[in-house]
């Protein structure tokens, strides 16, 4: 469930992978968008959650991102659900960034759906 005044937006194009995979990349996007949903929009303040997915360069880009707070300095990338979902990235071949943004965060992954 998503705070009251943040909304969830989806645009993807569903890659054709194996059940794990897929599994995998649920559990992400999960982890994710939970992450965002807690720590984004501190104090009650509305904003929005973006799940991406789409084929990239022979590839695929599944991306979840939020126009809130932006990741704490000095922490970055290092928190417990970061570093599930990197675990996660890890099980479909993937590598996950979090790409420097204009407002709020976004954490990207990209693997080969083969």
């Amino acid at each position: 469930n998503l705070p009251d005044g943040v909304a969830l937006e989806v645009a993807a194009a569903p890659p054709e992978v194996d059940a794990s995979i897929a599994s995998a990349c649920a559990l992400l996007v999960s982890e994710l968008v939970a992450n965002a949903a807690r720590h984004a929009f501190p104090g009650g303040g509305g904003g929005t959650v973006r799940v991406e997915g789409r084929p990239e360069g022979g590839g695929y880009l599944l991306a979840v991102a939020d126009d809130g707070v932006g990741f704490t300095p000095g922490v970055g990338g290092a928190g417990l659900g970061l570093m599930i979902a990197a675990a996660l990235a890890g099980q479909v071949g993937g590598a996950l960034t979090h790409p420097a943004v204009a407002r709020g965060s976004r954490v990207e992954l990209r693997f080969s759906p083969g």
